[in-house]
């Protein structure tokens, strides 16, 4: 979609797979007047990423994670997948997992809750 410039088609699909309904409404209108001052470069530098995370894998070196990792996860993630998350933390030696429950991709916006679990693994 952003090869051929439709950025609010791609809009509407990335914020639909990311966001709850309640927070979708409010979010919609203003991502749509930010995209319309989404310049050419930006586009194609967004084509670039997002080609090259689709072949980015390490799973096969997560057992060399020695520092105290956090996984977070969310059971509605429609971007990622929440399997993805239980991969990772399962990988992960002496992982900590949570997993958010009624939110998806975006619950780093959402939820309150979000801080509350960083903050209590950091201390």
């Amino acid at each position: 979609m952003a090869e051929n410039g439709e950025m609010d088609q791609l809009n509407k699909d990335s914020m639909s797979k990311s966001f709850s309904s309640p927070v979708l409404k409010k979010l919609y209108v203003i991502n749509r007047l930010f995209l319309k001052s989404v310049s050419t470069e930006k586009r194609h530098r967004f084509v670039c990423l997002a080609k090259s995370i689709l072949a980015f894998n390490c799973y096969s070196s997560l057992d060399k994670i020695t520092c105290p990792t956090l996984v977070l996860g969310a059971k509605y993630d429609l971007v990622l997948g929440v399997d993805g998350a239980r991969e990772l933390a399962n990988g992960i030696p002496n992982a900590s997992y949570y997993e958010f429950d009624k939110l998806g991709h975006a619950a780093y916006i959402e939820s309150r809750r979000f801080n509350q679990v960083l903050l209590e693994f950091l201390q």
